[in-house]
């Protein structure tokens, strides 16, 4: 494992914490130099998905009072470097080139990172041209649903952010290893977000049948109530669910889906104001309403 596959993993942190910062995501995917002290991922090599070439499985959840975490473990197929854009292979070379122009102690005192660019667009298509590879996603022709920013956030009837982002990340030969396109939507005052994410050749071990085993998850600094089940999605697969409250006044319903589209894995993420039961039903059937949107 190296230092891009834990940052890959730099997903989650309180919801609350983020707002009050004025940060500009949820709970989800901060800038990589916030989220060190409060999550780690690591990568292994875990099967799983028995029946079918690709899968994704809920594993551990770990409840405590100073931390909260859980699992998510998977196969998903291998998207060759060679399939990304040349625009993209461009920025992340000249990215990389811009950082070694740097004297060794800017390298040292500078708050970005080396190989980890992204780009914002207005909608799901102009990211899936920029990274030249086409990836699912009907919720933008949901009707029922309002676009919003990347993380779901709105200000008034603005949008503070581009609808969708493409980040991604590349080692210093200019070959991508990780790339993911995260987009967002409202329904009332429920936020919800969508990304598929990609791993390349050098991300992990490819195996002969062209899969990748691969580790997921979150971690809370805080006493969190977690619980997994499923949702029988219309395709027939189950999509791995996890539900998050923190312990805690004025919180928030949190609730984690993770399935498989064309060998890629797929992460919903919907949030609500927490009001007790009331409050899960509702995020509930808006994440069952997206997920049944993919047929």
């Amino acid at each position: 494992m190296n230092g891009l596959d834990l940052l890959q993993g730099f997903q989650h942190i309180d919801e609350a914490l983020i707002e009050a910062a004025g940060t500009e995501r949820p709970r989800r995917r901060l800038r990589p130099w916030l989220l060190a002290a409060c999550i780690c991922l690591a990568l292994a090599g875990t099967a799983c998905g028995v029946g079918a070439l690709w899968g994704v499985q809920i594993g551990e959840l770990s409840t405590g009072e100073e931390e909260s975490s859980y699992s998510v473990y998977g196969t998903v197929r291998t998207v060759p470097d060679a399939e990304f854009s040349q625009e993209l292979h461009q920025i992340l070379e000249e990215n990389w080139a811009d950082w070694w122009a740097k004297s060794e102690l800017e390298r040292m005192i500078s708050s970005t990172l080396p190989g980890a660019p992204y780009r914002e667009y207005e909608t799901w298509a102009e990211g899936t041209e920029f990274l030249g590879v086409q990836l699912a996603n009907p919720l933008e022709e949901a009707d029922w649903l309002e676009k919003a920013a990347y993380n779901g956030t709105l200000e008034g009837s603005q949008m503070v952010m581009h609808h969708c982002r493409a980040s991604f990340r590349g080692n210093a030969e200019g070959q991508v290893v990780m790339a993911r396109l995260t987009s967002g939507y409202r329904s009332g005052d429920i936020r919800i977000m969508l990304e598929a994410s990609m791993r390349t050749e050098y991300a992990e071990e490819t195996a002969g049948n062209g899969s990748q085993d691969i580790e997921t998850g979150a971690v809370w600094p805080e006493a969190v109530n977690m619980a997994s089940n499923s949702f029988a999605m219309p395709d027939g697969q189950a999509a791995a669910l996890v539900i998050s409250q923190p312990r805690r006044e004025d919180s928030y319903v949190s609730i984690d889906a993770y399935f498989i589209q064309d060998g890629l894995l797929y992460t919903l993420n919907v949030v609500g104001p927490d009001g007790g039961d009331e409050a899960v039903a509702a995020v509930r059937a808006v994440l069952e309403e997206a997920l049944g949107c993919f047929e």
